[in-house]
């Protein structure tokens, strides 16, 4: 005998893929009382809660910390660090960042109105996307999936292990060295965190400075700061490239 597997369409007045951002416009829509469907096949909380500036930013505060403490000798205070403990430093972030995560989880559970779809939706005709056996509609559609990360392409790169800034995160064992392809926010955020806690850390940087997207003085003045832990490598006439070596 064969089963027939019967779909229906299912209507919303509201989707939204995406719960990073995304949650800012399905939770403003459930308060004006319209049904909302949210499609997110990974963590509650997207980008920034689970793979951005939450766990970063819980990163940088100790390497601040450090940063801090090796300056303290002009004010009269002899601090020394005997040990980094560089796995409770990531169990501590990553422990946040599932409460937060979790928490917000449990919160879109409890919310009338507002059905979670938890795997990857691929739309199938206007304003109808097909998530798993769901076929879901509505008249308003908003698309908030984020970015991920790109690798360059790099000759041989495919033969090396490498990491993202996501992978990054997951890290058990504090490396010895640690090459970071890009000198913007995101990759001297990283470089700021492993030079402090004692991580041989190279960054490779294409555009004559750092940061290049910022003011010239900002980009001068991290410079200057990031030298303080690091020497820099002026790339020659030949290399439009920039190497900075702890």
């Amino acid at each position: 005998m064969c089963t027939k597997l019967v779909l229906f369409m299912e209507q919303f007045d509201i989707l939204v893929i995406g719960s990073g951002s995304g949650m800012l416009v399905a939770s403003a829509a459930v308060e004006q009382g319209f049904k909302v469907a949210l499609v997110e096949d990974g963590k509650m909380g997207g980008t920034c809660i689970n793979v951005g500036c939450v766990p970063s930013k819980m990163l940088i505060y100790p390497a601040d910390i450090l940063a801090t403490l090796r300056g303290v000798d002009k004010l009269g205070i002899h601090a020394t660090v005997e040990i980094v403990d560089f796995n409770n430093i990531m169990t501590r972030m990553h422990t946040l960042v599932n409460h937060d995560s979790g928490h917000q989880a449990a919160a879109v559970q409890a919310t009338p109105n507002l059905t979670w779809f938890k795997e990857k939706g691929e739309f199938v005709s206007d304003y109808t996307v097909q998530v798993g056996i769901h076929t879901i509609s509505a008249k308003v559609v908003f698309i908030v999936s984020g970015a991920h990360t790109v690798i360059p392409p790099i000759k041989g790169i495919e033969n090396v292990g490498y990491l993202t800034s996501d992978t990054v995160l997951e890290l058990q064992t504090q490396p010895k060295s640690i090459v970071i392809v890009g000198g913007g926010y995101i990759g001297m955020e990283y470089g700021h965190f492993f030079s402090a806690i004692g991580t041989k850390t190279t960054i490779i940087q294409r555009p004559d400075r750092l940061v290049p997207d910022e003011e010239p003085e900002i980009s001068d003045l991290l410079k200057t700061e990031m030298e303080k832990r690091m020497k820099s490598t002026r790339a020659t006439k030949h290399s439009k490239q920039s190497n900075w070596e702890l």
